[in-house]
């Protein structure tokens, strides 16, 4: 179970440290790799993770009953499973809020229990003005929906049968 390098700048970054990266996976001190790696070219505030399956989700409801479930990050997303999306990030984009508008109805948030997720929350409703947004919180002590388990997680999240 060797570590593999994708990113050939934090490859160097390490290289110059010291550590051979070819034969270990030990972190040099100081070393910050990158949160999230994107495609060549690719724009983290236009995409929305998950928002394809969420889409699929609400396919058979008419517009008006449509809902997604928005996090933060995509591990967030993925222990929610559809309708849940994930921003990829901290802040919601126009290009973002335009893709929520466009399909779903309504907006449930489940942001993470930290300074971030208050401030994601603050720009959610300024920037989906008119749509109903929902907040669904994490129990405390959990950073966010990823650190809660299967049980907690669906306990939180909107049952569909009662929409």
């Amino acid at each position: 179970d060797k570590f593999v390098w994708t990113d050939k700048q934090t490859w160097l970054q390490v290289k110059k440290s010291g550590v051979d990266p070819a034969i270990s996976d030990e972190f040099p001190k100081g070393f910050a790799p990158h949160k999230y790696l994107n495609a060549k070219g690719s724009q983290r505030n236009a995409l929305l993770f998950g928002v394809k399956q969420a889409v699929q989700f609400n396919k058979d409801k008419p517009f008006h009953r449509r809902y997604c479930v928005l996090m933060e990050g995509p591990l967030d997303a993925v222990r929610g499973g559809p309708p849940c999306i994930a921003l990829l990030g901290k802040s919601l984009s126009y290009e973002q809020a335009a893709m929520i508008r466009k399909n779903f109805a309504a907006v449930y948030t489940v942001m993470d229990n930290d300074k971030a997720g208050q401030e994601c929350r603050k720009r959610i409703y300024h920037m989906l003005e008119g749509l109903p947004i929902y907040e669904l919180t994490v129990p405390a002590g959990k950073k966010d929906l990823g650190d809660c388990s299967y049980e907690e997680a669906k306990a939180i999240l909107p049952n569909p049968d009662n929409l």
